[in-house]
């Protein structure tokens, strides 16, 4: 689907459309607030056009109460919007505009940070001790008018369709920050649990952009199919293998894989990965299970040199660097549109586990 122009969307009406959950637990349903006057922006904020907004399982979680945070209510959910900078607010300081009217930009899960705390110093500002979370501690990109920090905004190149751009902005931006702490080299294998998901599938693209060798665990032929056509190295159907992580070995050889980024939503896939990696590999921890404890063999890390990490979203450096990979072709995200009044309908889809690849609502 084509991106609206900016002059189609510009025109800032006094009310605008959001979905809205008025309790912990209830469904968003569509209604009608007001919008934010674009004449009395506080300097250094941007008030910003979603024209297209993924939908993620986080969203779900956290809008439901069955995540890790606890959303400020009315909740508006969404942290992966894409639109166009309708209004600016005055400089915060002297120096370049950060953004101007017309700009394709990106909302992303981390609405905004510190900037002086020692992760914000460090370069690890999803890390920032102030966090602001798109959808949980502030509004999300659920609505059609938003107002964000503009210095926090990702700009989106031109050549990216603002439909797959949003979803990178989450789903791309984490799977590409968790293989960067996957320490890997070219041509390492590298094993992704849930290979054929909305993560996964990004997981995947970003791998074999990166030069490291590819072996998805999913199920399914229409997942397999799709995977080869990414040029997967190799893939393990569990359900078809009793012993998962034999069959992982199989695939890679018996010294194991370098790493895995477990992009699934269940705990077995951490288990299973302990039996197939090998020395000095990594344990990349990104799915979020129900019950996320699993065993350890404090020996075998040792014994191995291995390690395992939690790796969550990623930097802005890191959005642009994601979305580079969109630009050059190199990285596509399997989508389907569908509109704002059906996000409801969408998060109990999500809850049940009935989509495949990105759900991205449309706003205009």
């Amino acid at each position: 689907m084509s991106d609206p122009s900016f002059e189609s969307v510009k025109a800032v009406p006094k009310t605008h459309r959001a979905a809205v959950s008025e309790h912990v637990g209830d469904y968003p349903a569509t209604k009608y607030i007001d919008t934010p006057d674009a004449s009395s922006l506080a300097p250094g904020k941007a008030l910003v056009r979603i024209v297209y907004a993924g939908v993620c399982h986080t969203d779900v979680s956290i809008t439901l109460g069955t995540g890790t945070d606890q959303p400020v209510t009315p909740i508006i959910p969404g942290h992966e919007g894409a639109g166009y900078v309708v209004a600016v607010g005055p400089h915060a300081a002297p120096g370049p505009e950060v953004v101007k009217v017309g700009d394709r930009v990106g909302i992303r899960f981390v609405a905004d940070i510190c900037g002086n705390c020692d992760g914000c110093l460090d370069g690890e500002e999803e890390s920032c001790d102030h966090l602001v979370i798109s959808g949980t501690n502030t509004p999300g990109v659920f609505q059609e008018f938003i107002v964000a920090p503009a210095s926090q905004l990702t700009p989106i190149p031109d050549a990216v369709p603002l439909s797959m751009a949003a979803p990178i902005l989450c789903a791309g931006l984490t799977t590409y920050k968790a293989l960067l702490n996957a320490n890997l080299k070219a041509g390492d294998w590298v094993v992704i649990p849930g290979a054929g998901g909305g993560l996964g599938h990004l997981a995947v693209q970003y791998a074999l952009a990166m030069n490291y060798r590819v072996c998805g665990i999913d199920v399914g032929d229409d997942k397999l199919a799709m995977l080869k056509g990414y040029g997967i190295h190799a893939f393990v159907d569990f359900t078809k293998e009793s012993d998962v992580p034999a069959a992982v070995k199989r695939a890679v050889g018996e010294k194991g894989a370098k790493a895995a980024v477990v992009a699934a939503g269940v705990i077995a896939p951490y288990q299973q990965a302990l039996d197939y990696l090998g020395f000095r590999s990594t344990l990349v921890c990104v799915g979020l299970p129900k019950d996320g404890k699993f065993t350890v063999d404090s020996n075998q890390l040792v014994v191995q040199s291995s390690r395992i990490v939690g790796s969550s979203v990623g930097t802005r450096a890191d959005a642009k660097r994601a979305l580079a990979l969109v630009e050059l072709g190199k990285v596509k995200v399997e989508l389907s549109v569908r509109d704002l009044d059906e996000v409801g309908e969408i998060f109990k889809e999500l809850k049940g586990g009935k989509v495949k690849g990105r759900v991205v609502v449309k706003l205009f």
